[in-house]
């Protein structure tokens, strides 16, 4: 998969971890919040650890913990 659809692809994934939202806020009304990307219960470490895994389920190859902050850091400090 070319990196711009890789990195479209991931997206939704990573604003999750940032916002809890699977979708930019307002884009989707009934959103749920999920439990795991709670920054009230969670660090931002354990937060990726956990979308890590989930991506690894559905079936993006080698994802880390740190694949996913450096991709989340990157996606906070440029956007898509």
């Amino acid at each position: 998969m070319p990196p711009g659809q890789r990195a479209l692809a991931r997206l939704p994934h990573i604003r999750e971890v940032e916002t809890r939202l699977p979708h930019a806020p307002g884009s989707r009304s009934g959103q749920t919040m999920w439990p795991e990307y709670d920054p009230a219960r969670w660090t931002p470490a354990q937060r990726d650890a956990a979308r890590a895994r989930e991506l690894m389920a559905l079936g993006f190859p080698r994802v880390t913990r740190t694949t996913v902050e450096r991709i989340r850091l990157a996606y906070r400090r440029q956007g898509l």
